[in-house]
């Protein structure tokens, strides 16, 4: 809900506008396949190593830092 709200917002489609590429959407996407992957697997430990690693890929693309 909170990641809804955020995504609402005008600044998150600014911010995505100027960070995303084709490219990286690539890439994230194949963050999201492991992600999944990880998950069906039920492999907790790998899965949270997955997200935390993917948030802050985002975080770098979208923010710079």
């Amino acid at each position: 809900r909170l990641m809804t709200q955020a995504r609402n917002q005008a600044e998150w489609g600014q911010l995505k506008r100027r960070s995303v590429t084709p490219e990286r959407r690539l890439e994230y996407q194949r963050e999201h396949r492991a992600l999944v992957e990880a998950l069906v697997e039920r492999d907790a430990p790998h899965a949270r190593e997955l997200c935390l690693a993917h948030l802050a890929h985002v975080r770098q693309n979208m923010m710079g830092y």
